[in-house]
Formats: structure tokens, sequence, C-alpha cells
């Protein structure tokens, strides 16, 4: 099945052979061109649209199972007071954390549809989501150690959660930063990104270079609906 990704591929493919033809002034070749970009943009916007439809769907599930509306069967001589829930690793807390703020962002009219790391907003833009949790150690202190794939997005989120369980939620367009994030520290396909809090400010350190003020991102949801 194509993706929105792969759709948004084709359509600069095909914008390329617009320009292409144009520079050749090769008529019937742009008028065949500009049917297939107009095409492309009908299946873009109904993929988008199925995948919101997708995503409040899943979001209104979970969301019904939280308040209790779905039961789940179990075992009425065990009492719950006496199952203790597993601890979660570091990946599935992550997960978890990534899934509630996209719900949360479901709540204010903001959806996302994809899964794991990488999703996609309603207009098409790609987002990449990654988390980590502050570590109650002394040289981990007012630190978060993220990662994301080393592929092509439009736009960044980095949730960051405190000992005390507040969720910073950075939300900074790549094109923001563009030359800063080519210089970040990459290792097997994965992308590295270090966040350090110091007086209150939150900076995203770069390589070789002084480290970026991020702080003003933080709840920055514009570059997710535009």
């Amino acid at each position: 099945m194509i993706s929105l990704y792969d759709l948004l591929k084709m359509k600069d493919e095909i914008i390329e052979n617009i320009k292409i033809a144009a520079q050749q002034g090769e008529i019937k070749t742009i008028s065949k061109w500009s049917k297939a970009a107009e095409q492309c943009e009908s299946y873009i916007k109904e993929v988008a649209n199925l995948n919101r439809r997708i995503a409040e769907f899943r979001n209104s599930f979970w969301s019904d199972t939280n308040k209790g509306n779905i039961s789940l069967k179990t075992n009425s001589r065990i009492s719950n007071n006496n199952i203790s829930k597993p601890k979660l690793s570091p990946k599935q807390q992550g997960a978890k954390m990534r899934s509630s703020w996209v719900q949360n962002l479901a709540s204010k009219g903001i959806f996302l549809s994809g899964h794991g790391k990488r999703y996609s907003t309603e207009r098409g833009k790609l987002v990449g989501i990654a988390s980590a949790n502050e570590l109650n150690q002394a040289q981990l202190l007012s630190k978060w150690f993220l990662g994301l794939k080393d592929e092509p997005i439009d736009v960044v989120v980095l949730l960051c959660s405190d000992l005390e369980g507040k969720l910073y939620d950075i939300v900074i367009p790549v094109i923001s930063i563009e030359e800063s994030w080519k210089k970040l520290s990459r290792s097997k396909d994965q992308i590295k990104l270090h966040i350090q809090r110091r007086n209150g400010d939150f900076f995203l350190s770069v390589p070789r270079s002084d480290p970026i003020r991020v702080s003003k991102y933080i709840g920055n949801y514009q570059p997710l609906m535009s």
C-alpha cells in the first residue's frame, strides 16, 4: 500500500518534471504533468483524511477504554488489589508517553496519524517524535538523551519528562534549525538529540557549535496545524 510519504515524494518528482518541461518549453508535457500533480494532490488529501479518521477512531476507542466503557473479562475470584502491575521498560515508557501526547493533541483538534516515532499531519507534514525521562542520577539531572531514525522529517517533537512527571513538549520545525540539524550526531541510521535544562531554559546541544535555546518551542503546536 502506498503511504502518504510515498505520495509526497511522488508529488515532488512530478513538480520536478514540470520544471524541466518548462525549461524546455514543452507545453504538452507541462500540461500532462500538471494534471498528474492535481491528481496526486487529490490522493494526498484522500489519504490524509483517511489517516485523520483512523486517528479519531483510535483515540475515541482508547478514551472509552480509559473511561471504563469497554470492560475486559477477568477472573472474578482475583482481586485487582492483589495484582501487581509490571514495571514498564524504558522503551514501553517512551511508547506510552508518545501515545498519550498524540491523544492529548487530538483532544485539542490536532490530529496526527502514524505509529511509533513517525507520524504525519493532516496537511501531509512528516513528524518525528522522540521521548525521554529525566534520570535520578547526579550526572544526568536536567538532561535528556533522545533518538530518531535519520530520515527526512518536517517537524521534530522532543518529549522531555522530568523527575516530577512534568512533560515539556518541544515542537521544532526542522527548517528553523536547518544548519544545526545537519551538524547533529548520527550513528547507525539514528540521529542523536541531547537536551539540557539550565536555569529554567532548555537547550539543544549541537556538536562543534553553541547550543540552541529551544524553550520558545515548548507547546509550539502551530507547525502541526499549518
